[in-house]
């Protein structure tokens, strides 16, 4: 579970090139991977954690995330940052999703008690940067005795 409120554009695919999204957007991801790529994993084996080399799923993803680009509880503040960042993507966000092959999903994090606002026109600029949209709402504890992580 993620342990601060934050938004996450994320673009995924069957053929993800995270280079060619990142310089069809003018933007870096925060993470990506493409299909089939391998990484360093961990498995556990009896008692000991071992690293192994293992292969990403058959799909890819390139992330936008603000998580680490802003400290605020606030959902409004960290929308209003990630369209700050996107502000020049959306012609090639219109053309990645209209091309049939990308997915695109805006998930609001929100990390605290109760619930959250944001302005209607915030949600209707994210909700053109995308086809799917995602909120989430933790209560900001790690694990209770039962091991429950507080994902309501």
């Amino acid at each position: 579970m993620n342990d601060a409120t934050h938004i996450d554009l994320c673009i995924r695919s069957d053929r993800m090139n995270v280079d060619y999204i990142s310089k069809k957007l003018g933007l870096a991801p925060t993470s990506g991977f493409n299909s089939g790529d391998t990484y360093i994993g961990k498995v556990q084996i009896g008692n000991e954690i071992t690293l192994v080399e293992r292969h990403r799923p058959s799909f890819g993803a390139w992330h936008y995330s603000t998580e680490r680009l802003l400290v605020s509880p606030e959902p409004q503040d960290h929308a209003e940052l990630l369209l700050l960042h996107l502000r020049d993507c959306s012609e090639a966000l219109e053309e990645l999703l209209q091309s049939g092959a990308y997915v695109i999903q805006v998930t609001v994090w929100y990390v605290g008690t109760g619930g959250f606002d944001l302005k209607a026109c915030t949600v209707a600029q994210l909700a053109k940067l995308c086809d799917r949209m995602t909120f989430v709402c933790c209560d900001g504890q790690s694990e209770d005795e039962s091991g429950n992580a507080g994902v309501n």
